[in-house]
């Protein structure tokens, strides 16, 4: 009799491990999307990239409706993510986590080689500091302004 019990109980633990995992992922979008969120704030926070910000040019890249939209886009699916990881089921919900994770990766990648090829030139030779360690475009764009002020 216990036997069978636990039989009849198993596919409920599997479905608690499938909503467990959905949730556990969703914490991570949160935190990803905290994370990225939490960067572009602390970046205004210096006087150099704000001017620049507000000027509309930053680090020689234009802030164009274009250009904000894409990053609004961007934005965006990480807070898909976090809904999504809780409501769809576990084939899509695969899919969809690689796909997402995916993209984000490469535009994180993305932001921070584009952030170091332009500043080419600007390592002096002595200095400890390239640039690139920040990993992120302001970030690095804050770097690359005050090298030159220095």
């Amino acid at each position: 009799m216990a036997i069978v019990e636990q039989q009849q109980e198993r596919p409920d633990a599997v479905a608690g491990i499938r909503r467990d995992r959905g949730k556990n992922l969703s914490l991570l979008w949160v935190f990803a999307a905290v994370n990225y969120i939490f960067c572009d704030v602390l970046a205004l926070m210096d006087h150099d990239y704000l001017r620049q910000v507000l000027t509309g040019s930053v680090g020689g890249v234009d802030m164009t409706r274009g250009f904000l939209l894409t990053g609004s886009v961007l934005m965006e699916i990480p807070m898909a993510m976090i809904v999504l990881s809780w409501v769809l089921r576990p084939g899509p919900n695969r899919i969809a986590n690689l796909v997402a994770g995916s993209v984000m990766t490469v535009v994180q990648l993305g932001s921070l080689f584009v952030a170091c090829t332009a500043q080419s030139g600007l390592y002096r030779p002595g200095s400890t500091r390239t640039g690139c360690e920040g990993g992120d475009g302001a970030v690095a764009a804050s770097v690359r302004s005050r090298l030159r002020r220095d």
